[in-house]
């Protein structure tokens, strides 16, 4: 009984990491910062890889994958895609342990972006 109250516990928290991973401020994303001082004009933020998969992953991001039972956390490398359009994810696995190096967008579970740099 114990055992599938964990199960169960950890069923609800995976669901809300993922949520909370993929939930973004509506407003935050194109905004452009305006200099409010007199000088020099605002630094431009280094052009970002385009994100184009249906969960927009991209190249930099770190994603948890279930690639056949299996789950592991892992850094994108890139995105190839296919010619029948759906895109195959090279990965670095962040766990010694995991052997997989590729996986395809229907494998990833959760996103959590890359930070963009502040400054």
């Amino acid at each position: 009984m114990a055992a599938a109250d964990a199960r169960r516990l950890s069923a609800a928290a995976r669901l809300q990491l993922r949520d909370r991973a993929v939930r973004r401020h509506p407003y935050a994303h194109g905004v452009a910062q305006i200099p409010l001082l007199d000088g020099e004009p605002a630094a431009q933020a280094p052009e970002r890889p385009a994100r184009t998969t249906s969960k927009r992953i991209a190249p930099g991001d770190i994603v948890e994958v279930d690639r056949k039972g299996r789950r592991f956390h892992a850094l994108v490398l890139e995105l190839e895609q296919r010619e029948s359009g759906r895109f195959d994810l090279a990965l670095r696995p962040l766990d010694g342990r995991t052997t997989y190096r590729t996986a395809t967008v229907r494998d990833v579970v959760a996103v959590w972006r890359r930070a963009r740099p502040h400054g």
